[in-house]
């Protein structure tokens, strides 16, 4: 087990040609495993309660937010701040609603890519634009319950309470049972850039298909990343961390592989966080 200190990290990469290099091998193509059911209706008036309240909650997290924080929340700003917030609720009910052509939402899905040393390797982390963080913090904030459903109680990133806290304690338990002979722990690498996003785009509107409609029109076409320091890569594939829904998605989008591991091994108890996983069980079963 890799323990965590505080020289685990050394932060920043400088933009060398190997760095540039990891994070463009960040965009291969995954394998698809596509679902095939009937894709159930949302009635568009389910996200008028999408209001500026909610955006104004939103707003107030985070400390990258604070110019906007002022705007949209300062009592310098009554009339002004209102107006903002109201607009800014309706631009995510379309997003919710309606479905956009990718070129008229290339500002807003365009993002800065910097690379963390993740001591060994690359961790390519997207900064994005602080209306977009504000938007997909309220997307992710609405959609809480539908999301906790879709991605099931074993992943635990899904916004459960107490998160991986509980998970931890439960494997413990596990471990100590008389059933079990070790713990298998999987820590699974750049999964947040490989996963296929053509396979997660289709299966999103059968699992989760109250957030279908945004995740289509920001993901289905690829988005700009400028790296800092020079350069531009497209992310093609998977979506960047540092994104308020890319948690989200990815929650939802490995219910599909935790089912089939259920169905494959009963016997097995897991739990995931995100790409993360922690399985105990007989020697032969894992």
């Amino acid at each position: 087990m890799k323990l965590l200190d505080n020289e685990s990290s050394s932060g920043l990469l400088d933009l060398t040609p190997d760095v540039l290099r990891g994070l463009l091998e960040a965009a291969d193509i995954a394998e698809e495993s596509l679902l095939h059911s009937i894709v159930d209706y949302t009635p568009p008036n389910v996200y008028d309660l999408v209001d500026e309240e909610m955006i104004y909650s939103k707003a107030q997290q985070g400390h990258r937010e604070w110019t906007y924080r002022r705007i949209l929340c300062s009592k310098n700003f009554k009339t002004e701040g209102k107006i903002l917030r109201e607009e800014i609720a309706v631009f995510t009910r379309n997003l919710l609603k309606k479905s956009y052509h990718p070129s008229l939402l290339e500002a807003f899905t365009s993002c800065k890519l910097i690379p963390l040393d993740k001591n060994p390797g690359i961790r390519p982390i997207g900064v994005r634009e602080v209306l977009r963080r504000i938007v997909g913090k309220t997307v992710s904030g609405f959609l809480e319950e539908e999301i906790k459903e879709a991605a099931g109680l074993l992943q635990v990133c899904a916004d459960h309470n107490a998160g991986a806290e509980p998970a931890v304690h439960a494997m413990s338990q596990v471990f100590e049972e008389e059933g079990t002979d070790r713990i298998l722990l999987i820590d699974a690498s750049n999964a947040f850039n490989q996963m296929n996003r053509s396979a997660a785009l289709h299966n999103i509107q059968i699992v989760c298909q109250e957030m279908a409609l945004y995740i289509i029109s920001t993901y289905r076409s690829p988005s700009r990343l400028f790296i800092c320091g020079g350069g531009e890569v497209l992310s093609q594939e998977g979506t960047t961390q540092g994104y308020p829904l890319a948690t989200p998605w990815n929650s939802v989008n490995t219910y599909i592989m935790i089912e089939n591991l259920r169905a494959h091994c009963p016997i097995v108890k897991q739990v995931w966080l995100t790409y993360d996983s922690a399985e105990g069980g007989r020697v032969a079963q894992l």
